[in-house]
């Protein structure tokens, strides 16, 4: 009989045997203690192996030694070295989808990944709600459709890919019961456990949120009203946190340990990121054969034909389906208490929280008409005022972050009146700083290891970066070195001494993307787009009395760029946050009666993450070899009233048109989400403004779409507020395509050689104490 440590001790030693053969696959435990080698060749015999349990257990037993409760392992899987251990769920996994990250899609072997669904699956019972037994019933199916595809043919359906394969070469993919329907639900019900999985593990959700949340992001879009009601009604029967971890644990006497939860929440995080990566391997299969987006529809069509219409735009279905907007709604926190001019009375305010994602907004007792409105509205998740900045943060700005990594792109809006919090969660003061200043301290603790070389790349100021020679970064670098001279020695040691007053967000992400195989390099830009014209933060010209506005540009694969636009390559926050404070106090701000640092414009601050493999030599760079990403950190002016605002004069126009602008952004989003629900092709406006047109290429799919809605409760103003979440409540129905590769460069049309690039004038104003704005 093997104990559990001993098994345990086969698992991690199997990640030692396994790489001994290219070819081999598996090694499964059976209960005679025989273990079989699955080979990944198509038409290899399976082999049996006899008497290696005894062997294996006898090392270990000579170099492990165990207890009932923990054991002390070498870093052969944890990368941990003489740590206690608790056993918990995952360590009793026999079947890890870890054990497939490494492999490509096509050698994934049928009855190891069906396995592995199994053993990971049976943590849904730990949610100990009879609801979720559907779910559960149609994992089973699925796996029962797959073995019975695997039936067939065991010598020629030993892997996933032959089965599907086989279907494709057939033009049997769409039939009922086909093996490539069951694994493309199979992948869509593992994409919700990885995503709660995820949630869970990061330790600032409770399991009921996790859930939501895992479902938001996955499951939801393929659900009718019936299925997202019973999901909805399912999630009040799941247990507390504490009677979670606790079902985790194989002694209950370990769930009491501090040690523990932290063990638990990093095996949490380590098994999503393996099954993610697995899954994503078979979205791209699927994808590359057209597969997902036919099954969307067929699905969409078969389980909810009440809701087909809702997937009715063309162009979202021949992207693989899509993903609706994500809208948070932020309450804004009570003013700060030091300053007794600034209290709220948080009795008066005029919404009621009813769960995580709805709330009710009441009109004030002293309505025209005499009586109290009542409006509900539902959203992504709403953050409370209690909601501190470092937990809004890793709600609404970690995964964006992560995505980056991943090379993934996305852009993240605030969207509210004025004076509803909107540059206080972007920015945030020094002691509190927002968003912006956590995602530099976040990304240069995740990247600042792997660096590339500076000045290596170099914006060409149109939506691309040059490659730069030795002699090109050795003059580059003289050139910042006299910059750097020129400065007032007193002057620059203040404004390090005040930069270091901020507090740091210490936060890193890990990624399975992310190693040192790869050289990473960060680029930033700062406009501001003032009466419908886009200006250059960064760019000395703003100062003058009449700067140059930039262009709208589409590049040579079609996306809209600002052209001439100076970007900016920043090694560590530091840096980057010097120049983000420089582009603030260029930023236009006025007084108004509603506020009195009221933003004029729109501002954009956009971050650009570059890498490539270090396998490719320098002298054979290319741009084809560059992979770029980006996330669009947006703080939206906020729409307000001229008659409550008291603005006149050039603060009327002002006003007139950040409201035109939002009304635009508002159209766009109508119009696309009645495309989608009719079926129709009305055309949407987004030439109408500088801000859309911009964004245009991410309603067409090219990221991940989040809004932040930021509310002030005790506002006056009822009809505003109302307006405000009547076009978050509309935003989160859109669904936006998913990003797919890029199409390739279109060519030039001729060669123009090598033109000496622009010198870029990173020369900035003279420093003084950073200025990080506060709307209230």
């Amino acid at each position: 009989m093997i104990t559990n440590t001993t098994r345990l001790v086969l698992d991690n030693s199997y990640h030692l045997l396994i790489p001994t053969s290219d070819n081999c696959i598996k090694l499964k435990n059976q209960p005679n203690n025989t273990f079989l080698l699955y080979f990944g060749l198509p038409n290899s015999p399976i082999t049996t192996i006899d008497n290696v349990a005894d062997t294996v257990i006898s090392t270990a037993e000579s170099e492990f030694e165990s207890d009932s409760n923990k054991m002390t392992l070498s870093d052969i899987n944890n990368n941990i070295s003489n740590d206690i251990v608790y056993e918990t769920f995952f360590s009793r996994l026999l079947h890890k989808f870890s054990i497939l990250d490494a492999l490509p899609f096509e050698e994934f072997q049928s009855e190891l990944f069906l396995q592995i669904c199994e053993d990971y699956f049976s943590l849904v019972g730990k949610f100990n709600s009879p609801i979720f037994t559907p779910l559960k019933t149609d994992v089973n199916g699925n796996i029962n459709k797959l073995r019975r595809k695997m039936s067939e043919n065991l010598i020629n359906f030993q892997t996933l890919y032959a089965m599907v394969h086989d279907e494709i070469e057939s033009q049997t993919t769409n039939t009922r019961n086909s093996a490539t329907d069951a694994l493309l639900w199979l992948k869509r019900t593992f994409e919700f456990l990885s995503n709660f999985l995820y949630e869970f593990g990061m330790g600032d959700k409770t399991l009921a949120d996790a859930v939501s949340r895992g479902y938001e992001q996955s499951l939801r879009k393929y659900h009718g009203i019936f299925a997202r009601s019973v999901f909805s009604f399912a999630l009040r029967a799941v247990p507390s946190n504490e009677e979670f971890i606790r079902s985790l644990a194989i002694d209950q006497n370990d769930a009491s340990k501090n040690l523990f939860e932290q063990q638990l929440r990093k095996e949490i995080l380590a098994h999503a990121s393996s099954m993610s990566s697995v899954l994503q391997k078979i979205t791209m299969f699927y994808f590359k054969h057209g597969l997902e987006s036919t099954y969307f529809h067929f699905k969409m069509a078969l389980r909810t034909p009440m809701k087909k219409t809702q997937i009715g735009s063309r162009d979202l279905l021949a992207n693989g389906g899509g993903c609706p907007v994500e809208v948070f709604c932020r309450l804004r926190p009570p003013k700060d208490n030091n300053n007794n001019d600034q209290e709220t009375d948080n009795s008066s305010s005029s919404v009621k929280i009813l769960t995580s994602t709805e709330l009710t907004l009441c009109s004030s007792e002293n309505a025209k008409n005499g009586q109290i409105r009542e409006s509900h509205y539902e959203f992504s998740h709403i953050l409370t005022d209690d909601v501190s900045q470092s937990a809004a943060f890793k709600e609404l700005a970690i995964p964006l972050l992560d995505d980056l990594i991943q090379g993934k792109n996305s852009v993240l809006f605030t969207y509210g009146i004025t004076g509803s919090g909107k540059t206080y969660t972007m920015m945030g003061p020094l002691n509190n700083p927002g968003l912006i200043p956590r995602s530099f301290d976040v990304l240069f603790n995740s990247i600042g290891s792997y660096l590339g070389k500076e000045y290596l790349l170099r914006s060409d100021r149109q939506n691309g970066y040059e490659i730069q020679t030795e002699a090109d970064i050795l003059l580059e670098r003289q050139r910042k070195e006299i910059q750097m001279a020129k400065n007032n020695n007193n002057q620059r040691g203040k404004m390090l001494e005040t930069t270091n007053t901020r507090i740091l967000d210490m936060t890193s992400i890990w990624n399975a993307q992310l190693n040192e195989n790869c050289s990473y390099f960060v680029f930033v830009t700062f406009v501001e787009i003032y009466n419908n014209y886009i200006y250059d933060l960064f760019d000395d010209d703003i100062l003058n009395k009449a700067p140059q506005s930039k262009q709208l540009r589409d590049d040579n694969r079609g996306r809209p760029y600002i052209r001439d636009v100076k970007e900016i390559e920043v090694r560590s926050s530091e840096e980057a946050i010097g120049l983000l404070n420089m582009g603030l106090k260029r930023r236009r701000i006025a007084h108004t009666q509603l506020n009195t640092e009221s933003s004029r414009s729109h501002s954009v601050l956009s971050m650009r993450l570059v890498q490539y493999h270090n396998d490719i030599p320098m002298t054979s760079l290319t741009k084809d070899d560059l992979i770029t990403s980006t996330i669009h950190l947006v703080d939206l002016a906020g729409s307000e009233r001229v008659n409550r605002a008291k603005t006149v004069g050039e603060r009327v126009k002002e006003a007139s048109n950040i409201n035109s602008s939002l009304m635009v952004l508002r159209q766009c989003f109508e119009v696309l989400r009645e495309n989608q629900a009719q079926g129709t092709s009305k055309m949407v406006p987004y030439r109408e403004s500088k801000l859309t047109s911009f964004f245009k290429s991410y309603f067409d799919g090219e990221g991940r779409i989040r809004m932040i809605l930021c509310v002030n409760p005790t506002a006056d103003g009822y009809e505003e507020i109302q307006h405000a979440l009547k076009f978050g409540e509309l935003t989160k129905d859109v669904m936006v395509p998913r990003a797919l590769p890029p199409p390739p460069p279109v060519p030039p049309k001729m060669n123009r050689g090598h033109v000496p690039l622009r010198e870029i004038d990173n020369q900035q104003q003279q420093p003084s104490a950073p200025v990080l704005f506060t709307e209230f």
